[in-house]
């Protein structure tokens, strides 16, 4: 340190420059592309080919990203959707179990058999009889029919009429239980049906009916006597034919008719 200083005071050298230390160039690393990053410029890709950062590469993976992002989002709105209906589903299901549900009507108890013999003998027999009763119905309403064919659907207005009136209070019970215990309810009905029918058209004044009768029946007499009275129309005269040889025998026969040979024993009689 001495010699240099010296050296430099005598003037036979002088300090050489220290190095300058420069740093080496480090080579730039790619950044890694992110998956919603956004490119940092705008425009036209540059001109260079050989730059570091693949442009073409940054653009196919934003487009990537968005692809995944517009995927996510369909994901979330159908499981979003599909959660929807479940829920309102379980919520329609729990409504329907707590709506109140309406009233049945309780079973109808069966009779004890210590306590009230009759009913419980009476309940069962109804319950074996009613099959077969219904097949008699049935065959009572298949004769009514056969007996009324002529006049098609008479047994079916004479039911409905007949209920229409023991609904309405128009008939008395005993006449109710006399028509259901005929021997067939239905050719009842329909009888008591046609006598309503009847004294309907009568109405209340049986006497003025008669009369009415009276009346048109003089009408109807009176009608064909005076067309028997009317002189018939004259017959007319017979055509004489041109050839009476092949002409046909046209006048009115006035002797009696011709009834063949007479028999050998009256022939042989007049002779005795």
């Amino acid at each position: 340190m001495s010699t240099e200083l010296e050296n430099i005071l005598s003037g036979q050298g002088a300090v050489a420059p220290a190095p300058e230390t420069r740093p080496e160039p480090q080579p730039e690393q790619p950044a890694e592309p992110q998956a919603n990053a956004e490119p940092a410029f705008e425009g036209d890709l540059p001109a260079d080919e050989n730059a570091t950062v693949s442009v073409k590469a940054v653009i196919a993976e934003r487009e990537k990203g968005k692809k995944r992002y517009t995927e996510a989002v369909e994901s979330f709105e159908k499981r979003m959707s599909e959660q929807a209906q479940q829920f309102e589903a379980r919520f329609n299901q729990l409504f329907a179990q707590l709506a109140p549900k309406p009233a049945q009507p309780e079973p109808e108890q069966a009779p004890d058999i210590w306590t009230d013999p009759d009913a419980y003998l009476q309940r069962g027999v109804q319950q074996a009889v009613s099959p077969v009763m219904g097949q008699l119905k049935a065959m009572q309403r298949g004769m009514a029919d056969m007996m009324f064919r002529d006049k098609p659907g008479l047994v079916g207005e004479a039911e409905k009429a007949f209920n229409d009136a023991a609904n309405a209070g128009r008939l008395s019970r005993e006449f109710i239980q006399q028509v259901n215990s005929s021997e067939n309810p239905w050719v009842a009905a329909v009888e008591w049906h046609q006598q309503q029918t009847v004294m309907a058209e009568i109405g209340s004044d049986p006497a003025a009916y008669k009369q009415k009768l009276r009346d048109e029946l003089k009408a109807e007499l009176m009608a064909e006597f005076q067309q028997g009275q009317q002189p018939g129309a004259q017959r007319a005269a017979p055509v004489m034919p041109g050839n009476f040889a092949t002409g046909r025998n046209v006048g009115a026969r006035t002797g009696p008719a011709y009834s063949g040979p007479p028999a050998l024993d009256d022939i042989l009689g007049q002779r005795r």
